[in-house]
């Protein structure tokens, strides 16, 4: 570089400097978009609940799930129950419609428990996509592997309403 150029400034990075016993820095650049919290309170289990800051502040929940889980959404219920038993009896709590597993543009996947159903509810709008056969075999798709991320919740269900029909 020669003496007469200047140096020009290409970017900024915001960041946590670490500083370690042997002289060493760490530097963590913070994530753009990423969250700031008010206050955070972490579970022993790998729950993280906080709040964020700002004018539109919302409840942000992370939970840590085995990566070999084969249900996402009953390993999230279990893990919440143990972290907070309330909102997770509320989040599990059926209405008479049931729980929702699915739910996209046309396309709704519930599971009642208390009545041992599933019921689906597919629409799709021929004025915007004419090639209708594509778009309903995307949306069978979609729920097939909705009912295979779910099986364990869902053989939950047939195992109860078995139990209660020998009954």
């Amino acid at each position: 570089m020669e003496k007469n150029e200047k140096k020009k400034e290409t970017s900024t990075l915001r960041g946590m400097v670490r500083r370690y016993s042997d002289q060493s820095f760490e530097f963590t650049p913070f994530g753009k978009g990423e969250p700031v919290y008010e206050e955070q309170h972490k579970y022993k289990n790998g729950v993280t609940v906080g709040k964020t800051r700002g004018a539109n502040a919302r409840q942000v929940v992370r939970i840590a799930v085995d990566a070999d889980a084969p249900d996402l959404y009953d390993a999230c219920l279990q893990k919440l129950g143990e972290a907070l038993p309330d909102a997770a009896a509320q989040s599990a709590a059926t209405t008479g419609r049931g729980v929702v597993l699915l739910s996209g543009p046309g396309l709704q996947l519930r599971l009642n428990k208390r009545r041992g159903t599933i019921s689906y509810q597919g629409e799709i709008d021929m004025t915007k996509t004419p090639n209708y056969t594509n778009q309903f075999v995307k949306q069978f798709n979609e729920l097939n592997q909705c009912l295979a991320i779910n099986k364990t919740s869902l053989l939950r269900v047939i195992h109860a309403q078995m139990q209660t029909s020998k009954n």
